[in-house]
């Protein structure tokens, strides 16, 4: 199961980034991969403030590249 990401926003952050989609694409793809690791140990290390604070940045990224199926997940942590 894939992420589906709403194109008109990517199509925006194009223009207001001025950066090219494999960009975009890549800097989603690491900040979203980076705060679901940080989710994880946060969980394991009992630590639900971390935790809270790593789902927080995780659901700006999926905010700002229309990720609604990513956001309803995290809103369930």
């Amino acid at each position: 199961m894939g992420v589906q990401l709403d194109l008109t926003r990517i199509v925006e952050l194009q223009e207001v980034l001025a950066a090219d989609l494999p960009e975009i694409i890549d800097s989603l793809v690491q900040s979203s991969s980076s705060a679901i690791t940080r989710i994880e140990a946060a969980i394991a290390a009992g630590d639900l403030e971390a935790a809270a604070r790593a789902v927080h940045q995780a659901r700006n990224d999926a905010l700002m590249f229309g990720a609604n199926q990513l956001l309803d997940t995290l809103a369930q942590l």
